[in-house]
């Protein structure tokens, strides 16, 4: 295969590689997927007032979907940074903006939707341990807890950093890309509090605040540069790896 052919974009290779990467990967997925069933099939069954009434703590599903999926996204590029698993990695037959949206795929929407899968079939145990148990049967809403859909967005939105940090890191990954946020916030906060502060002489808790909690814009704006300026970022510096 030609290298032209490679850099045109394929769904097939694309498919092949996100088979590929099940396959190979398929013993930590696994063991992966069983703890977070046991977690939150330990927590149906130790919750059971909340459970018979259908109101189940989706607290330990938002920790399950935020701590575990971003962990996981921190080791999507492992064999990248491996030397003996990184040069069969860059010479796979597969463009990087493949590699780059086949590993996207598999740990953002792949790892939501097994998540969510995860969620009712534990819904469903427990429901049928009740009934054999007390000869009840727990009231089951089929719908996901109230503010679910704005935790998927959340958790997108960090997701996009994580993917960052899986490619530029090589070691220490998950902790390395908190301090970077960490550092990264508090230089926004700094420079916002220098702009409204000491040049537009603007109170900056009553002017800068305001602004973040009230305006529309400034959160969609904010919602949708940064993943795509660290999809871009992460694309170069894949890009990079090759060199």
């Amino acid at each position: 295969m030609s290298i032209f052919a490679i850099r045109q974009f394929s769904w097939r290779r694309l498919g092949l590689f996100i088979k590929s990467d099940l396959v190979i990967n398929s013993s930590k997925i696994f063991t992966f997927g069983m703890t977070i069933f046991v977690a939150l099939l330990l927590c149906g069954l130790t919750n059971s007032t909340e459970f018979l009434a259908g109101d189940f703590d989706p607290s330990v599903f938002i920790v399950v979907l935020f701590i575990g999926g971003l962990w996981a996204t921190s080791k999507s590029f492992a064999d990248l940074h491996d030397q003996e698993k990184s040069i069969s990695f860059l010479l796979l037959p597969v463009s990087n903006l493949e590699k780059l949206l086949g590993r996207w795929l598999l740990t953002a929407v792949g790892y939501v939707v097994g998540i969510v899968l995860i969620f009712y079939i534990v819904l469903l145990l427990v429901a049928g341990f009740f009934w054999l148990a007390f000869g009840r049967i727990p009231v089951i809403f089929w719908s996901l807890p109230e503010g679910m859909l704005y935790c998927f967005t959340t958790y997108i939105l960090q997701h996009s950093m994580f993917f960052l940090g899986a490619i530029y890191f090589k070691s220490s990954i998950f902790s390395k890309t908190i301090l970077s946020l960490c550092v990264l916030v508090l230089s926004f906060f700094l420079v916002a509090f220098i702009i409204f502060g000491l040049f537009l002489g603007v109170d900056f808790f009553n002017g800068w605040w305001s602004l973040i909690h009230f305006s529309a814009t400034v959160k969609l704006i904010f919602a949708v540069m940064t993943p795509l300026g660290a999809w871009l970022l992460a694309y170069l510096r894949l890009c990079e790896s090759e060199i």
